[in-house]
């Protein structure tokens, strides 16, 4: 009679399963990076679509005023250039409910308003739905405004002269495109739409980032200015130091949210030029540079390919 040998197991052995497990790892590994990379990309793009949304509304607004809105006002009552330009930004709801005359934008019927998060004010990279308890106007008392990842620029300060990181003198202050109390027209941005920023990135705020991480913040010195509604929404380009612990420095992009160009993007910030624009700028941009792109009518002549 034929012999017949014993079957084999048509399983993995061990051996053979832990290849395969280390394998998948290596595979994971090598993937996930790029993976990231992706999904950066796509936040960065996001993000700049959000900005591009801003400028089209802005643009829309100066259309129908003859001037862009005022980056904040504060008669007949405190507001934000967030509020003027809703209509712009397809949020006819709350513009409608809004009450620019009789209330500041975080009392009466404004203070349920405010709290409406809106997507094209949210950063995708940025930590999402996120509300400011706390403002400037009433500390200590809960707002729910939410948080935008956005501000407006009305201004380059003075201290950065007075500190040697740029030449002098300025233009007067409020020398940027949205400014206090004040709004602007093309024809008085004399150097240009397309050399001039109206709107950077501040991400992350009220929570204080600097260099890619957390602090706790100091009660004297909070990050206000969070909320899409809030009139400290703003801010002028002071730089900071290196290490982002202090305001007024040679460090441009990325040390500090607290008033300044910040964002979770690896390498830069997305900035809205006043012609409707989007560029990212790098980290090593010098605040010399920021400051010239800052100011409307400062004359100053930004070398060619700075951004």
């Amino acid at each position: 009679m034929p012999r017949h040998l014993p079957r084999r197991s048509a399983g993995f052995t061990l051996i053979e399963l832990l290849v395969v497990i280390a394998i998948i790892g290596i595979l994971i590994a090598l993937l996930l990076p790029a993976v990231q990379k992706v999904r950066e990309a796509a936040n960065r793009m996001s993000c700049q679509n959000n900005l591009k949304q801003m400028g089209l509304a802005l643009h829309n607004y100066h259309d129908a005023n003859e001037a862009f809105p005022p980056g904040q006002t504060d008669s007949p009552k405190k507001q934000t250039w967030v509020a003027y330009v809703l209509p712009y930004l397809e949020q006819d709801n709350i513009y409608r409910g809004y009450d620019f005359l009789h209330y500041h934008w975080y009392d009466g019927p404004n203070t349920a308003l405010v709290g409406n998060q809106l997507k094209v004010m949210q950063c995708p990279s940025a930590e999402p739905n996120r509300f400011e308890d706390s403002t400037n106007e009433r500390p200590g008392i809960d707002v729910r405004a939410a948080c935008s990842d956005y501000g407006a620029i009305g201004n380059v300060d003075a201290a950065l002269v007075d500190g040697g990181w740029i030449p002098g003198p300025l233009p007067p202050k409020n020398n940027a495109v949205l400014i206090a109390a004040h709004g602007t027209r093309i024809a008085e941005i004399l150097d240009g739409t397309s050399q001039t920023m109206m709107v950077a990135e501040s991400a992350g705020r009220p929570v204080h980032y600097i260099v890619g991480r957390i602090i706790v913040n100091d009660p004297s010195d909070p990050v206000y200015g969070a909320g899409w509604a809030d009139w400290d929404n703003g801010f002028q380009i002071h730089g900071a130091t290196p290490d982002g612990r202090q305001m007024v420095g040679p460090c441009a992009i990325n040390c500090s949210n607290n008033k300044g160009i910040y964002s979770f993007h690896t390498g830069g910030a997305n900035v809205l030029f006043a012609d409707g624009s989007v560029h990212f700028l790098r980290e090593g941009m010098t605040i010399q540079v920021v400051a010239a792109l800052a100011t409307r009518a400062g004359g100053e002549v930004v070398p060619e390919g700075e951004y």
